[in-house]
């Protein structure tokens, strides 16, 4: 293992490329197939530390689930119950992953496990595990992994009622296993990410469900089950985002092409947020395209984006105003606190940078190299390296944190930009 990476300055460089399939709709399309009947085929390049932990911890539950390959994965639907009579699952850092198991488990297994990182450990579920209870699933749990359930059977047509905004990731459990007895997720206060659980309906509705989405805060789904289907996954656009700043910080000009501007993934929303720093954005063609560099600060809202902070603070960092990035206080319950870290490596780096309860503000320039530590988070670590395309000894400790979304995205980026 690689224990830490020195990105070169590179010049301006164009480059069109491919990202990874997208890890959210992978792991939500695992989820469906696996409770399906029939048998189903996820199509596209998955292979990425986050979704392999997920498939192996649907082969722990008794599912029939094909390693991730280049072209995708196959699974046998299980119709609703998952076979293994006891399984011990570690999620390792996946938080996606284990929520969205957890309410699984308490409907669809018998005894399961759930376990992961220290840092998994410390992220919160308190909230779904109190409605899992309520609606009768058997809990031992303190709030937090580890937790053991004792599956039931799903309730039929209850009615569940969630805190929104801590994060979404609740709701979208709730959502995901509605379809195995009929279940109406009523959403209590603001939902954030609102936009990853219309993601989680929409990967629902490709396997056959029907989910009622008339009033805000408040979702019916039908006791459909779910059918085997072949679902297409398509490029990971919070993936794409760091390809795109990379283009933000270095003046150049790079377009990824399996991600469409259209797409309902949240981080599309990425291509707005480089226009307002100054970006230039490209509809030329397919897929996402941005040429550089950011030219001026601004005031960017990430509530429905929220993963989109750290490369949005990288580019920021860049521009000698103050960009005001906010609208995501959860941000610190994510693989790392992420706005305490970003602050961390961009004040490493020379930026000032003043941290917020929701965000950042970064007043950049006068950038210098420095040593960064990710704190083992994916997106800081990735965000940290498009920054050493144009400042001079930016090491980045712990590289190989990137394989949770991205593997070898550090390798990659030098490549394109000819300083491998």
């Amino acid at each position: 293992m690689t224990s830490s990476f020195t990105m070169k300055p590179s010049g301006p460089f164009e480059v069109t490329v491919l990202v990874p399939g997208s890890k959210s709709l992978a792991i939500r399309a695992l989820l469906a197939s696996s409770l399906a009947r029939g048998d189903s085929r996820l199509v596209g390049d998955v292979r990425v530390r986050d979704v392999e932990v997920v498939a192996a911890a649907l082969r722990a539950l008794g599912v029939t689930v094909s390693e991730p390959d280049e072209h995708g994965i196959d699974v046998q639907g299980a119709d609703g119950r998952f076979p293994a009579p006891l399984a011990e699952i570690d999620l390792e850092d996946c938080g996606t992953g284990a929520r969205l198991l957890a309410a699984a488990a308490a409907f669809a297994g018998r005894t399961v496990r759930l376990d992961g990182s220290a840092r998994l450990r410390s992220r919160p579920f308190g909230p779904l595990l109190s409605v899992l209870s309520d609606l009768g699933a058997r809990i031992r749990s303190a709030g937090r992994l580890p937790l053991t359930i004792e599956g039931i059977a799903p309730p039929r047509d209850a009615i569940a009622v969630v805190p929104g905004d801590l994060s979404s990731q609740f709701v979208s459990a709730l959502l995901l296993v509605g379809p195995l007895g009929g279940l109406e997720v009523q959403v209590s206060g603001e939902l954030v990410s609102r936009p990853y659980v219309d993601l989680t309906v929409a990967v629902m509705e490709a396997f056959g469900a029907r989910v009622d989405r008339a009033e805000a805060d408040r979702f019916r789904v039908e006791r459909t089950g779910y059918e085997g289907t072949t679902y297409e996954i398509e490029g990971d656009a919070s993936s794409a985002a760091f390809w795109l700043g990379a283009a933000a910080v270095s003046g150049g000009a790079v377009r990824v092409a399996n991600v469409d501007p259209g797409s309902a993934q949240p981080d599309v929303a990425v291509l707005g947020h480089l226009a307002a720093l100054g970006c230039e954005i490209d509809d030329s063609g397919p897929g996402l395209a941005v040429r550089g560099p950011a030219r001026r600060g601004a005031d960017l809202d990430v509530r429905h984006s929220p993963d989109l902070m750290p490369v949005l603070a990288a580019v920021a960092a860049t521009v000698p105003e103050r960009t005001r990035i906010h609208g995501a206080p959860h941000l610190v319950h994510k693989e790392s606190d992420r706005i305490a870290a970003m602050a961390a490596a961009l004040s490493a780096l020379g930026a000032r940078v003043e941290p917020r309860d929701d965000g950042l503000e970064v007043v950049g320039g006068g950038l210098h190299g420095g040593e960064i530590d990710p704190r083992g988070d994916h997106r800081i670590a990735m965000a940290s390296g498009i920054l050493g395309l144009t400042v001079p000894g930016v090491v980045i400790h712990d590289p190989d944190c990137t394989a949770k979304s991205y593997p070898g995205f550090l390798e990659l980026l030098a490549d394109a930009a000819g300083v491998a």
